[in-house]
């Protein structure tokens, strides 16, 4: 059989070191190093490199490689570096005469050494290596199998910095990978066809586009009669005209330009840099191996690679073509997670850009971007230019302009979310079932998400204010490329340090059993943790592998039958009929003035049509309604009514005789028959964590930190940023880092969060809620607009 070029490298290194040309040999088998994917071999050449570099004199890089090989699974390899470590440490000099490992090389891989007794007497170190290089023997490959021994590396081991991970004292079982493994069935995998992807990619891209050019084809104009309010202001023209050509040439200007903007923001706002493929492999030698072999066998250019300087544990990757893809991840992810868990989660980001669901998705993030960063820069601007005057009037004027901006740029980076939420949930099942089918691996990747998830709760539970620039600005990292994120920053906050003394399996309880967990992550933008673990511990029993948790292995796909068919409808129904018990209170009442709406405006068609029966003139336009003005009335009116009647059981009086406190907050939120609307009231005392100023202006990131760990906290301020007009209104914003006590309503949905009631700092300031307030005065509101189009509905 013909040789391949790593082997005829091999050949060559080893014929080098043979005959003492050390520089020859050692670039022979660096280059058997990076390039061979048969271990066996290797490992002959890192033992040649150790040799090598022994013998020229740099001990450094000999010993370097091999402290790598003592992690070999081979212990005769293993063994043969303990010991050849002992006499490289012991040396004082390299002697360039003596053979310091002991190490004879071989003619060929594939044939037995010849050694001479009486010219070189084999040391105990040299026999080793003798019978442990002529017994090594090719190992059989299967599709992308790997092993964790790392590779060579010229640096010294990578000493890991101590994280809160280290403080969890989770037990980790470090259950294993297959040893032959390929694609997984499509009845195994559970995620359906590549097509349906593909659909959903341009249905995605379709519907943000539309959804774009509606929001501000109706929205343009209501701002301008805002701005028209506003002192100093005038209203911008370009709002009243039609948006859809300038939208379109915005999109394809971030589609062709898309990986080099991307990259310039990261390096602009976050600092980024190039990840040479040395340091990576200094961190996780399976990694660089899983990135070259797939790429390689794929026929795909390696993707590029960048490193984040922050603490939080994120890898995500942008690009608009396979070619020009680039896999961004933190210095936090790298300290944080295993060599196996490290090349696992990369596999991750490999299955997008092999599915071209990256590209998407790295468009709508790169749009989001243009007003994300408009608020963020209306926010600092007004902060610092607000800093240079001392009369009250102009700090008022400056900071209440500047909030007004940044809050409008917020809620334009929220509405232009929504068509990006059912790609972002469901290209990550994909991509996890691509990425064990790479690795072999489930159990690494359960371990990876785990780890992630905590690394960023206990990022996100930290006071950044006295942090460097690289750590103030992760909450802007985290959720503004949230949805290129393996996990929410929000569905993480569940597993910080506080909640270490519980088990994985108690954590995830509500995401695997809640029977309203589907229609509770329907606005978000990532599916629940525990059905993605669900899914890759039903990868390992497939595998016959002893799983990293025991989960409940989830449903099988859903096949069109009748009989299911009907199953799923009469659920469904059920469902929906019974929103009231599972929903918030606003996706509730939507829902009910939708079929509420529907049934009265049908009952008054009936009563249009008998009048007209009956020559009862005066009640025919009631079945007469081409504007559609009934139809929204009805709507609206059941919407009000229902609001009306379900706020005050929404938001029951908070006592100090009901309120719950941090002892029974963890019990409630691991409830697996949790839901939003049972509202209980709850107490607690923490620190006050989120951002600072005008970029909280409507409170939009608070977090109390307390000894149940970090729950996420809604607070809607009365006039929101219209407060920072005048002087005097409580701002939750400037309370970051105090400890506070917040009273309100628990709730779980997707993730837990508290409705706040008020939140009191320790000098008594306090700061109310006024959602039910909000609320009741939109019932009213909603309510008098449907009179009025009742009202001017015409009568023919």
């Amino acid at each position: 059989m013909a040789s391949t070029p790593e082997n005829s490298a091999l050949s060559s290194g080893l014929a080098a070191l043979k005959q003492k040309d050390y520089q020859n040999a050692i670039a022979h088998l660096e280059e058997v190093c990076q390039l061979e994917l048969d271990l066996s071999r290797v490992e002959r050449a890192q033992i040649g490199l150790v040799t090598a570099y022994a013998q020229v004199g740099d001990r450094e890089k000999a010993i370097a490689i091999a402290q790598t090989l003592t992690h070999s699974r081979n212990p005769r390899s293993a063994t043969w570096a303990n010991k050849t470590l002992e006499k490289l440490s012991q040396a004082a000099t390299p002697q360039k005469t003596a053979d310091v490992t002991g190490f004879v090389p071989m003619a060929s891989p594939l044939a037995k050494p010849s050694f001479s007794l009486k010219r070189q007497p084999k040391t105990e170190s040299a026999a080793l290596t003798a019978e442990h290089l002529s017994t090594q023997q090719p190992e059989t490959e299967t599709r992308l199998q790997l092993d964790s021994s790392p590779p060579p590396s010229s640096e010294p081991p990578v000493t890991r910095k101590p994280s809160e991970l280290s403080q969890q004292n989770r037990q980790w079982h470090q259950a294993g990978r297959a040893q032959r493994w390929g694609n997984l069935p499509q009845n195994i995998s559970l995620v359906g066809s590549p097509q349906l992807l593909w659909g959903l990619q341009i249905a995605t891209a379709i519907a943000l586009f539309w959804w774009m050019r509606f929001t501000f084809r109706y929205g343009g104009p209501k701002i301008n009669d805002l701005l028209l309010r506003l002192p100093l202001v005038n209203p911008l023209g370009f709002l009243y005209q039609d948006p859809t050509q300038l939208f379109l040439a915005i999109l394809v200007i971030l589609a062709v330009g898309l990986p080099w903007i991307v990259t310039g923001l990261l390096k602009f706002f976050y600092e980024s840099q190039p990840l040479p493929l040395e340091t990576l492999s200094a961190y996780s030698p399976d990694a660089v191996r899983t990135l070259q072999r797939y790429c390689r066998q794929r026929r795909l250019a390696l993707p590029q690679l960048q490193l984040l300087p922050n603490p939080a544990p994120l890898i995500f990757t942008y690009g608009h073509l396979p070619k020009t893809a680039c896999i961004v991840v933190s210095q936090g992810l790298l300290e944080q997670l295993g060599e196996e868990e490290i090349a696992a989660i990369y596999a991750t980001q490999l299955g997008q850009i092999v599915h071209w669901d990256f590209a998407v998705m790295s468009w709508g993030v790169l749009l989001l971007q243009i007003p994300y960063l408009l608020y963020l820069q209306a926010s600092i601007w007004s902060e610092k230019t607000s800093d240079r005057f001392e009369h009250p009037f102009l700090i008022n004027l400056i900071q209440g302009l500047g909030a007004t901006l940044a809050s409008l740029m917020y809620g334009i980076y929220w509405i232009l979310q929504f068509p990006l939420l059912w790609l972002s949930r469901w290209r990550l099942f994909y991509s996890d079932a691509e990425a064990v089918a790479i690795t072999g691996h489930p159990n690494a990747l359960i371990r990876a998400l785990l780890k992630i998830a905590m690394g960023v709760a206990d990022t996100v539970a930290e006071d950044n204010s006295a942090r460097p620039k690289g750590d103030k600005s992760t909450r802007w990292l985290l959720e503004s490329f949230n949805f290129l994120l393996p996990v929410g920053y929000k569905q993480a906050l569940l597993f910080s340090a506080q909640t270490s003394d519980r088990t994985f399996e108690e954590l995830l309880a509500w995401d695997l059993r809640n029977p309203y967990r589907r229609w509770l992550v329907a606005l978000k933008g990532h599916p629940l943790l525990g059905d993605r673990l669900s899914r890759l511990t039903h990868y390992a029993r497939f595998w016959r592998l002893e799983p990293e948790l025991d989960l409940p292995s989830p449903p099988r796909p859903f096949r069109w039958t009748q009989t299911n068919l009907q199953q799923w409808a009469t659920t469904t129904t059920q469902q929906l009929l019974h929103n009231a018990q599972a929903w918030p209170l606003l996706p509730s009442a939507i829902a009910y003035g939708c079929l509420g709406g529907l049934a009265l405006r049908g009952f008054l068609w009936v009563v249009g049509k008998i009048s007209y029966e009956l020559y009862i003139w005066q009640l025919v336009w009631l079945s007469q309604d081409k504007l559609g003005y009934l139809f929204a009335a009805c709507w609206l009116i059941c919407f009000g009514v229902y609001l009306l009647v379900r706020i005050n059981s929404y938001f029951p009086e908070v006592t100090a005789t009901n309120a719950k406190t941090e002892r029974d907050v963890l019990k409630l939120q691991l409830s697996e028959r949790s839901l939003p609307p049972q509202s209980t009231p709850i107490r607690l005392v923490g620190k006050l964590t989120g951002r600072r100023g005008i970029g909280n202006a409507l409170a939009q990131d608070l977090t109390i930190q307390s000894p149940a760990g970090p729950i996420k906290l809604h607070h809607y301020p009365l006039l929101g940023p219209l407060a920072y007009f005048g002087s005097g209104f409580p701002q939750p914003g400037a309370w970051i880092g105090q400890t506070v006590t917040v009273t309100g309503w628990l709730r779980r949905g997707a993730t837990p969060w508290i409705d706040v009631e008020q939140i009191r700092t320790r000098n008594n300031r306090t700061a109310r809620n006024y959602q039910p307030i909000w609320l009741t005065l939109m019932a009213f509101a909603v309510v008098a607009w449907a009179a009025y189009l009742i009202w001017t509905t015409p009568a023919t």
